[in-house]
């Protein structure tokens, strides 16, 4: 019984905390900075809908300095992220990361620029990107859950 019970524990432990069925993201980068975002999400006890489905893709329509949009921006009922595909080639892995956490915190939780570091309209350079990311991390998820998520 008891062993029973310690395997119990670990494959309740264990289970994920984000509903990878519902998040439809085909490219594998854009796909694990998503994952990372729902999951910060989860660590920082924001609640959102794990219903819905959250569609990140690139899209070669965007204007050619547009890096990426939130459409479904005070659009509760669906999130929609999209990704200029050619300024996306430009980045590093931290420009990328800042990237899709800035249009899924616009797209999510309707975050306005400005309200944190990572809400700045720019993308920042490869250097300021990674320059004290945990924190500016820190307060886009402290900014969500008292300003956007109630």
């Amino acid at each position: 019984m008891k062993t029973f019970m310690i395997i119990v524990a670990t494959l309740l432990l264990n289970e994920p905390i984000v509903n990878e069925d519902r998040v439809m993201v085909r490219d594998t980068e854009l796909r694990q900075y998503t994952i990372e975002f729902l999951t910060e999400l989860d660590k920082h006890d924001i609640d959102y809908d794990k219903n819905q489905n959250i569609v990140v893709r690139f899209n070669k329509l965007l204007n050619n300095g547009v890096a990426g949009a939130a459409y479904g921006m005070n659009h509760d009922d669906y999130t929609t992220v999209f990704i200029n595909p050619v300024i996306w080639n430009y980045l590093n892995a931290d420009q990328k990361r800042w990237l899709v956490f800035h249009e899924l915190a616009h797209d999510m939780f309707n975050a306005r620029h400005f309200s944190t570091p990572i809400m700045h309209p720019q993308t920042p350079t490869a250097r300021k990107a990674r320059k004290d990311w945990d924190y500016n991390k820190k307060m886009l998820f402290i900014t969500i859950k008292h300003k956007y998520n109630g």
